[in-house]
């Protein structure tokens, strides 16, 4: 069922530092890069179930609306355009992760 819909198309969040040092963690620096947004919104926090519900591969970044599930209905709209962007990156690192 339709609960949230995250709008693509919004102006980006501007930020004038980069909350996460992606220079001192070179082996980490796609995964960070692609989470700055988000630890904007967070306060450089990132928890278990943040990316809970929100879309994941195959979602079209060219659309202007996303569906989310109920996990994201309370997540502002930059916020959670936020988390769209940086799932993939955070997919693609958890299942290194867990590959070792």
């Amino acid at each position: 069922s339709r609960v949230a819909l995250a709008r693509m198309d919004q102006q980006p969040y501007m930020f004038l530092d980069r909350n996460l040092d992606e220079a001192a963690f070179r082996h980490f620096a796609p995964l960070l890069a692609a989470c700055q947004r988000y630890a904007c919104h967070s306060g450089c926090r990132f928890r278990s179930g943040t990316f809970d519900g929100v879309p994941r591969h195959g979602c079209d970044a060219s659309e202007s609306t996303t569906e989310v599930r109920p996990a994201r209905c309370r997540d502002s709209g930059p916020e959670l355009a936020a988390k769209i962007q940086a799932a993939p990156a955070v997919d693609e690192f958890a299942a290194r992760l867990r590959t070792g």
